[in-house]
């Protein structure tokens, strides 16, 4: 579970409607949260993608930061846009925009501290989930051999 100085954080590349639900229904047992907790969660979704399925994972949220995914060639979707798809789908938490990925994780983690939660921060793209963890999704993936690593303090 989260301590008091670090929350646990999750990345996972969700990027098809298939995926998204799958997260959004796991996630809870994926964290190892104990029954009714929710995490903070961090979407971002690059421009053209369907933020409906990209706010699949808001109901399942205590909060959300909203952020541009920065991914070369590629434009990111507009954070305000990714907020009120969260809205649309039914989340009635608390959302904060970021456009920096990297700040989006430590908003969520500041987020996440006072409650206790963990923060999880699925992308429509691994490039995404790439951008918001600084590169190193990949390497956790490999060392933890597993598709949803935790990254950071455990």
């Amino acid at each position: 579970m989260p301590t008091a100085t670090a929350p646990r954080v999750v990345l996972d590349g969700a990027h098809n409607p298939q995926k998204m639900a799958a997260l959004a229904h796991g996630l809870p047992g994926v964290l190892g949260l104990p029954r009714g907790a929710r995490p903070v969660v961090v979407l971002g979704s690059l421009e053209g993608k369907d933020l409906a399925t990209s706010a699949l994972i808001a109901p399942e949220a205590v909060g959300l930061v909203a952020t541009r995914p920065r991914v070369l060639g590629k434009a990111g979707a507009a954070p305000e846009e990714i907020g009120r798809a969260a809205r649309t789908a039914g989340f009635a938490g608390e959302v904060a925009v970021e456009s920096a990925p990297a700040e989006a994780i430590e908003r969520a983690m500041a987020m996440a501290l006072p409650l206790g939660c963990p923060c999880s921060s699925p992308g429509r793209s691994t490039s995404s989930v790439s951008s918001a963890s600084g590169g190193t999704r990949a390497k956790a993936v490999l060392q933890q051999r597993t598709p949803w690593p935790v990254v950071g303090p455990r």
